[in-house]
């Protein structure tokens, strides 16, 4: 798997030339629907309490 999402002429060529992997699958990787500002914000907070937790834990040396 490689991230190209911020590269719209990168996805558009890893999605023309994937190998038939299944239709359903290629679906998933579009978006349907909308994003408001506020499920954003939440995304953001729980990415930000969840890099702080694995920072803790890394620190913790478990």
């Amino acid at each position: 798997m490689i991230l190209v999402c911020n590269h719209r002429q990168g996805v558009i060529s890893v999605l023309d030339n994937l190998i038939a992997i299944g239709a359903k699958r290629v679906l998933r990787l579009f978006h349907r629907g909308t994003v408001t500002r506020q499920s954003l914000e939440q995304n953001a907070q729980q990415l930000s309490n969840l890099q702080a937790h694995w920072l803790e834990h890394k620190a913790s040396g478990k």
